[in-house]
């Protein structure tokens, strides 16, 4: 209930300051002489309007009915957590351009660190993780592989790695490892490919690729009611003795939110995973590189 105040309270504190703004912003261009100039007006009421836009944002956000309480779901917001800090530390420092990774202590390190991070996967023996940066004029990103002690790759980490055990935080798990080396190091075309795992919609403004559009994407989709009623929540459920079903959501400045259904091996090597996708909730952030 406290938390829920304490919401309730900072968005009436952000509307007062913004309505103090536009009553101040109104008496300079009343009383001010000279007459501000129309680049200032327009820099000015750019700055209301994106302040508005987030506050619109967090008015919804804050709006959904509950925080996820179960135990995927807890998981997968624990999981992301590590995965963004790991992500974030993914610069020149630790990829050292095109030379492979394992030629860097600091590669070497976070390679550790990233894979440790799905506790419930295991590489099969004799395999380790690698990866190496691939770049060229126009895009860069990390390629991640596995490699024995021979020297054989395997393009497809998901090829050597196994689920610890027949759960569905493991399947989970191979899911995000999925997701994470999507995603490691992109950079100017591969941005394109950039998304968020929506481990808990409360929190969308605070993700890496949402913090300056979140009121742009929220105040452009359509029916507000619908996304408010909409079941962001991570889920696995079992498919068979087989499989697992994942059904997770993910956000991308370059087509919305999109709803990901997956079935991932419950037992022996994971492999390919099967992947069908749809968008639920479009959107255009405008950038063509």
């Amino acid at each position: 209930m406290s938390n829920n105040y304490e919401n309730a309270n900072d968005i009436v504190n952000r509307l007062r300051e913004h309505s103090c703004r536009i009553a101040n912003l109104q008496r300079k261009l009343r009383d001010s002489r000279p007459i501000p100039s129309i680049d200032n007006v327009v820099s000015e009421l750019g700055e209301l309007t994106n302040e508005s836009k987030g506050i619109s944002a967090q008015i919804v956000l804050s709006s959904v009915p509950q925080k996820p309480t179960d135990a995927v779901a807890l998981h997968c917001i624990e999981r992301m957590k590590a995965i963004t800090r790991l992500l974030n530390r993914c610069d020149d420092s630790v990829y050292n351009a095109a030379d492979t990774f394992r030629q860097n202590s600091k590669s070497s390190e976070w390679l550790c660190e990233f894979f440790d991070t799905f506790t419930q996967l295991s590489l099969v023996e004799g395999w380790t993780l690698n990866a190496e940066y691939s770049c060229s004029i126009l895009e860069g990103h990390v390629v991640f592989f596995a490699q024995d002690v021979n020297g054989e790759r395997v393009g497809n980490v998901l090829e050597v790695v196994a689920p610890m055990n027949d759960s569905p935080l493991a399947a989970l798990d191979a899911v995000l490892l999925d997701h994470a080396m999507s995603q490691a190091g992109l950079y100017w075309h591969a941005c394109y490919e950039s998304r968020e795992f929506i481990a808990n919609i409360m929190d969308f403004s605070e993700y890496r690729f949402c913090g300056e559009v979140a009121g742009d994407v929220l105040m452009a989709i359509g029916d507000l009611r619908k996304f408010w009623g909409f079941d962001f929540t991570p889920a696995v459920e079992k498919a068979d003795d087989d499989f697992y079903n994942v059904r997770y959501v993910t956000f991308s400045p370059f087509c919305g939110f999109v709803e990901n259904h997956v079935k991932v091996p419950s037992s022996g090597v994971i492999g390919e995973l099967q992947n069908k996708s749809e968008v639920i909730f479009p959107h255009d952030c405008g950038i063509s590189f």
